[in-house]
This record gives C-alpha cells, sequence and structure tokens, in this order.
C-alpha cells in the first residue's frame, strides 16, 4: 500500500495535520497556527493521526 492511500484512511483533519507536519515540515507551533487551534491540539492530533495511520497501513499490508 502507499503512503497516499494510507492516508485516504484517516479523517481529513488528522490527514492535514501529518501533511503539514511531515511533507511541509512545519513545526507544531506553525500548525496551531494555521488551524487556529492550540499546540497542545496539534500534538493530540499528531498522535492520533500516527496512530490511526499505523493502523490502516498494518491493516493493508498485515
Amino acid at each position: 500500500m502507499f503512503v497516499q492511500k494510507a492516508l485516504e484512511g484517516i479523517s481529513e483533519i488528522l490527514r492535514e495535520t501529518l501533511t503539514l507536519k511531515y511533507y511541509y515540515e512545519l513545526s507544531n507551533k506553525e500548525i496551531a497556527r494555521i488551524q487556529g487551534v492550540p499546540v497542545k491540539t496539534v500534538e493530540v492530533r499528531l498522535f492520533r493521526g500516527r496512530k490511526k495511520f499505523r493502523e490502516v497501513w498494518d491493516e493493508a499490508n498485515g
């Protein structure tokens, strides 16, 4: 499974947060400013996004 397909398996907000962090290499503070949320919210979204990504990836690539 390709990364893009795995990303499609998670919610839009988690996908956006992961993309901003790992594709655009933005800091959590920059992501928080863009999304209009506290930095702690970004940290939680990154945690949940990585977890969900792993689940989708593992399920597809078992």
